[in-house]
Order: structure tokens, then sequence, then C-alpha cells
């Protein structure tokens, strides 16, 4: 019997576009821009890859989907945390940004006692 440990995904992620000056509320206009992009997997279900709202980007949770193929990595948690960082970085790399200007993550496992040290081990690709 093969044990299945899934990447829920970073479902919620923050990353800094660029730093601003800060312009007063009168002045301060709202731009909203959906993004996709075709070297990370299509979302499977109703929503945008990531929003970007002025210099702000807040990223939709990612699996374990490699785009080329379309399959789930379900062989470890190692490849799955790898294919997840991979699909985060080509949205971010869709926006000109990077993982160097993530403010926040949230990571979701299924197996937080077996998991949780293998997934921190890796770094962004």
């Amino acid at each position: 019997m093969i044990k299945v440990t899934l990447v829920v995904g970073f479902l919620y992620l923050t990353a800094l576009i660029n730093s601003k000056p800060i312009v007063p509320i009168k002045d301060y206009i709202v731009k909203r821009k959906e993004i996709y992009t075709s070297d990370a997997p299509a979302p499977v279900a109703p929503f945008n890859q990531g929003i970007q709202i002025n210099y702000m980007l807040y990223l939709s949770g990612q699996i374990g989907i490699d785009p080329k193929t379309g399959h789930m990595i379900l062989d470890d948690i190692r490849n799955q945390t790898y294919q997840v960082l991979k699909n985060l970085e080509a949205v971010l790399n869709a926006t000109g940004s990077s993982v160097d200007q993530l403010a926040h993550c949230l990571i979701m496992l299924t197996n937080i006692e077996e998991d949780y040290d293998i997934v921190n081990q890796r770094t962004p690709p």
C-alpha cells in the first residue's frame, strides 16, 4: 500500500512587488490585475493564480501538479514540495517578482508530524 501525502498548498501568500512611496488617500487609485501563467498549473477551482492590487501580490494556493503533464506528483512529500515551490515561483516570475520578495506564506499539510521537517528542508528553487 502506497501512502500518499499531499501538500495542500501555499494557500495564502503575499509578495511585495516594489516598494513605492506612500501617497495620500485622496490620490490613491486601486489597480487590480488578474495573474495567469502557463508555467504554473491552471487552477482546479474558479479562482486566479494570483491577483495584483497596486504593488501587492496575493497568490492562490498551489498543489504539486506538474504544469507540463497536468499530473499530480504523488511519490513523496519532497517532490511535491519542490513542485509547489516551482509553481509558486512561476506565478511570481509572471509578475516580475520573486521568492525573495515574499512577506507571508501559509503551508497546509495532511500529516504535519511526519512532513513538517521534510517540507522545511527545501528552500525555494
